[in-house]
């Protein structure tokens, strides 16, 4: 019995065990069970019973964007020239130096080429030349029209020489034909008909002579008129030679007057590369040659270029005219001006397009306070005008890609958008994305109408599709 006892002992134990579990498994059951009938509880209820956010909205509106590019950038002159020679040839003076002040038209520097002043002499001798030679084709000439008109007046006296000994030849040959008849009737004799006869005869001579002379004064006539055309021919022969050497002397002078080095403006000696005694090679020397190089480099300071490289994004926003402050940092100044223009065509390297402001120089007198390579700060003042904008807060961000929330049937969608220009408090739109209507189709985008109804609070805390009411 006791063994029966002992053996049953342990039955007693374990079945009390088997409770205890059974009992803890039905609790842990009927808990989960609870507990994943609330959370279905509480689902439905946030699907159905969630309670719409209040945020305030806003549409797009036409605005003019001001915007304010800042850019680094930096002082030139407004001309900057090196200064070559013409001619080859050793520097006999120089007479400035770097920092010098010049006028126009100041001599810089002189040349000797003696080679150049000779043929300058030689040329100019035969200018003199020439303009005797003119002096006597045009003396020749006027001799020409004298012999002409005593030529003229021998012919007229050898003409009307004529018409006396054609008036004496006719009265002679009526006298001898009268007296032929005479002679037969015995009135006269034959000795008066003989000498009727013989003044006939004297009186065709004289004709013939007459005629003779007038011959040779028209002949001596003409001759003198070709020589009066020669004579004018001569004058135009010299005077188109005095010209040509006229010019050929001004080219030689023009040619030793390149020996003077003067200042193209007024300005500044800002480099000097010779000295006295160098030989310098003119600028248009050659291929073969060395090539030349400057003597001076000299600046205009009385206006200044300020230069200023803006990046592509804001290139469209730029206008001629544009307010701009330039702020000098040497200086510690500020100073207006506005855009004086552009170059239109950006550089295809650093993607930029080059802005240039002039501002006169000295700012005050007479300190020339602008100099060529100082440093500054530009700011540029450009509007865009008759923009589609949105307040800066409306617009989020994702990773590359710009959107904002739109209220539409009381819930907020989320809008892919293209963005333009923006400034601290607008920004422009360019176009927002259409869904596709269809399946596989691509996007649309499209230009905002103005009517969107545009979230701007609480946009940390909306999500899509989630119900929202206006304020």
């Amino acid at each position: 019995m006791q063994s029966r006892l002992s053996r049953l002992i342990p039955k007693w134990e374990f079945w009390p065990g088997i409770a205890v579990c059974t009992t803890l498994s039905a609790l842990l059951l009927a808990s989960v069970s609870g507990c994943g009938r609330n959370n279905a509880t509480a689902g439905g209820e946030s699907s159905t019973n969630v309670e719409a956010l209040a945020v305030t909205t806003t549409t797009p509106r036409v605005e003019t964007i001001r915007r304010s590019i800042i850019q680094p950038g930096f002082i030139k002159s407004i001309e900057e020239t090196p200064i070559y020679t013409k001619i080859s040839g050793f520097l006999e003076t120089v007479n400035v130096d770097i920092g010098d002040k010049i006028k126009k038209d100041q001599l810089l520097g002189e040349l000797w080429v003696p080679e150049v002043a000779e043929d300058l002499t030689v040329k100019r001798k035969k200018v003199t030349q020439g303009q005797a030679n003119v002096v006597l084709v045009k003396e020749a000439l006027k001799v020409a029209d004298l012999n002409i008109k005593t030529w003229d007046a021998k012919v007229d006296e050898a003409g009307k020489g004529v018409e006396r000994a054609i008036a004496d030849l006719e009265r002679w040959k009526f006298e001898y034909a009268n007296d032929l008849i005479l002679v037969k009737t015995n009135v006269l004799d034959q000795q008066t008909v003989d000498e009727a006869m013989n003044q006939l005869k004297a009186a065709e001579a004289t004709e013939g002579e007459a005629k003779a002379k007038l011959a040779a004064a028209k002949a001596s006539q003409s001759e003198s008129i070709a020589k009066r055309d020669k004579a004018k021919a001569d004058v135009r022969v010299s005077e188109e030679l005095l010209r040509v050497w006229e010019r050929e002397a001004d080219v030689q002078k023009d040619w030793l007057d390149y020996a003077k080095i003067t200042a193209p403006y007024d300005g500044i000696v800002t480099h000097r590369y010779v000295h006295t005694g160098h030989f310098v090679q003119s600028s248009n020397s050659g291929t073969t040659s060395k090539t030349a190089e400057p003597l001076f480099t000299v600046m205009r300071t009385d206006e200044m270029r300020i230069v200023v490289q803006v990046p592509e994004s804001d290139a469209p926003l730029l206008k001629d005219g544009a307010e701009a402050i330039v702020r000098v940092q040497s200086l510690r100044r500020d100073v207006p001006g506005k855009v004086t223009r552009s170059s239109w065509s950006l550089d295809m390297e650093s993607r930029t397009l080059r802005v240039e402001i002039n501002i006169k120089n000295p700012l005050e007198n007479p300190k020339e306070e602008l100099q060529a390579g100082m440093y500054v700060t530009v700011t540029i003042i450009a509007d865009l005008p008759n923009a589609m904008a949105l307040p800066v807060d409306a617009i989020l961000i994702d990773g590359t890609q710009s959107y904002c929330y739109v209220m539409e049937d009381g819930k907020a969608k989320r809008v892919n958008v293209q963005v333009g220009v923006q400034n601290d408090r607008w920004v422009q739109l360019l176009k927002k994305q259409k869904p596709s209507t269809k399946e596989g189709e691509e996007s649309e985008w499209v230009k905002f109408t103005g009517t969107e109804q545009i979230i701007l609070s609480n946009l940390s805390s909306i999500r899509e599709g989630q119900p929202v009411t206006m304020k």
